[in-house]
């Protein structure tokens, strides 16, 4: 009963801080009748009709808007957001079993380097210039720069309560660090780099410290 009361109180949230942007939202949590849809019980959707967009006052884009919302409830507990259209997202589980576009695939010959590769969590993430610090995981990232031409950005990683510069890196250049007490290894990759926002994930081992607000 708790994941239904969360639910509204989810709902709530949204309705309160976007009433110009969203017309309509509901949950539906559990696995459905049909057996072509892979959810399992503990995950809920949150369905979210979007008004016309000449009446948004938060937002421009769509883009824009998830990006105000996942800001918006971040501080949430024991929840992690995944933002997709319902379509896009059935397609996405019955061909990959996964609800998001990023997916890992890992390929090789040595199974040490393999077992290493699959022993770790994955995390997507998008930044975009000028905006506050986000959330991923267990640490923050906020982006300084980007140079699309030469394929390069800087960013800053906020963690264990330091700000470590990443400058000038390159796409798809693999940046390791430490962090938690623990000296656990973080591997961040930035894969796609336009004007003012970057995306890519954050590797973690799966026995990294779940973050405190889970």
């Amino acid at each position: 009963m708790n994941r239904f009361r969360y639910g509204t109180q989810l709902e709530k949230a949204i309705r309160e801080s976007f009433p110009d942007e969203v017309r309509d939202v509901w949950t539906r949590t559990g696995t459905a009748e049909v057996a072509t849809d892979p959810m399992g019980i503990e995950v809920s959707d949150v369905f979210i009709t979007l008004a016309s967009r000449d009446q948004w006052k938060k937002a421009r884009t769509q883009d824009e808007l998830v990006q105000r919302m996942a800001e918006e409830l971040e501080g949430l507990p024991g929840m992690r957001m995944v933002f997709s259209q319902p379509i896009e997202m059935r397609i996405n589980e019955m061909v990959a079993g996964i609800r998001t576009d990023l997916g890992v695939k890992i390929f090789g010959d040595d199974l040490e380097v393999l077992k290493h590769k699959g022993d770790r969590n994955y995390y997507e993430f998008t930044l975009e210039k000028g905006r506050r610090p986000v959330p991923v995981y267990t640490v923050s990232l906020q982006l300084k720069k980007t140079d699309p031409k030469k394929s390069k950005f800087t960013l800053n990683v906020m963690a264990d309560d330091k700000t470590i510069e990443k400058k000038d890196r390159n796409s798809l250049e693999p940046l390791q660090f430490y962090t938690g007490k623990d000296h656990m290894l973080y591997e961040l990759v930035v894969n796609n780099i336009e004007k003012n926002r970057v995306s890519g994930y954050i590797a973690t081992p799966k026995s990294a410290p779940q973050p405190i607000s889970q």
